[in-house]
């Protein structure tokens, strides 16, 4: 039952079958991924960990499946985004989903806003224009070799200004870009740059059993050999970079042709919180991105793949593919009937047929 107590774990599993889901251990691991995104630590009778809102969030989809003909209807696509690709690549149905229905009710809603607001405090427009002045760097993390080519570039183009924001249309393909930046390097050439915000622990920052003991006076050596290993093992950590978000910034790569990028670096920032709940970045980690022969290549599949989906209204989908973890941080994952693998196609637009209920037993 891992986080929830036996009733809670009850009326979430028969939420799941109602939705459709049959899987047990899909099951099991998607409520657990779930209470992980949506559970929070809080006092009360029966425990510490409050789950009430991950299973808020299973009867918000069943609420939108008994509504599910009222949903509002997008637009026909006439054009394809850059995040539409991103989509397609993480899963086609999420691409199918978000291109067909208005969405108001996303999943990790917290973690956008989460990832606009730490846009704002890092704010790389402000960080490279007091470099330029100062040659000081403000804290060791942007010590990083390619975090210091972009602070030494020229800021050509901030996704983040809302009165300079625009959209590079490539027309040959049908496809809108809006990258977060473009660079100009010491060197004159043009480089764009794709920031991701990815909330990880700080194993830095004391846990509850490293206040416990300091409180205490007690010195626990395995503990303290535990806790040097996990923060060494977190330095030299190697992320390994979503191909959804290599995606969209080769789509930028390929697409803004306003100028000729060379390259491009994907940024993934890890922030926790302090102990007043306010946000701080504690790594960062950069891949450096080519239009290389691979990229074309992945460039080219995915946009044969979206064109196809569209015109043609369907294409295969194995449900035996899908992840329970990627599941439950789909942001459009309420509308999504894909999660239960009774399907093995699907269309577009996304067909209301897919969001029925299903009797159950509770």
């Amino acid at each position: 039952m891992g986080y929830y107590n036996e009733k809670q774990h009850k009326f979430a599993s028969y939420l799941c079958r109602i939705l459709g889901m049959t899987d047990d251990s899909f099951i099991e691991s998607f409520l657990n991924y779930y209470a992980i995104n949506f559970a929070y630590y809080k006092r009360f009778k029966s425990g510490w960990f409050w789950v009430t809102d991950a299973i808020n969030q299973l009867i918000i989809e069943r609420n939108i499946r008994r509504n599910r003909y009222a949903l509002k209807i997008k637009e026909r696509l006439s054009y394809f985004r850059a995040t539409d690709l991103a989509n397609l690549t993480f899963c086609p149905a999420s691409f199918s989903i978000s291109t067909t229905f208005q969405i108001t009710h996303p999943n990790m809603e917290k973690e956008r806003q989460m990832g606009e607001r730490l846009h704002e405090k890092l704010n790389l427009v402000k960080r490279v224009s007091k470099y330029h002045k100062t040659k000081s760097l403000e804290h060791k993390i942007f010590e990083q070799e390619d975090i210091k080519v972009i602070l030494d570039s020229e800021v050509i183009y901030s996704g983040h200004n809302k009165t300079a924001k625009r959209a590079f249309f490539d027309n040959h393909h049908n496809v809108a870009c809006e990258p977060d930046y473009i660079f100009k390097d010491k060197n004159s050439k043009y480089f764009v740059v794709e920031e991701k915000f990815h909330y990880k622990r700080d194993p830095k920052k004391p846990t509850y059993e490293d206040n416990y003991n300091d409180w205490h006076g007690v010195y626990d050596e395995s503990h303290e050999e535990f806790r040097l290993h996990e923060i060494k093992e977190w330095e030299e950590y190697k992320p390994t970079f979503y191909l959804n978000h290599k995606v969209q910034l080769i789509t930028y790569l390929k697409c803004v042709n306003a100028y000729l990028l060379e390259y491009g670096y994907l940024v993934y920032w890890y922030y926790d919180y302090d102990n007043e709940q306010n946000p701080y970045i504690h790594k960062v980690a950069t891949k450096k991105i080519m239009l290389d022969t691979f990229s074309l290549r992945l460039f080219n599949r995915v946009l044969t793949a979206v064109n196809q989906l569209v015109s043609t209204g369907e294409i295969n989908f194995d449900g035996e593919k899908i992840s329970p973890f990627k599941c439950s941080r789909c942001v459009v994952n309420k509308y999504c009937g894909h999660k239960t693998k009774r399907f093995n196609e699907l269309s577009y637009p996304y067909k209301h047929d897919y969001l029925e209920l299903y009797s159950t037993t509770f």
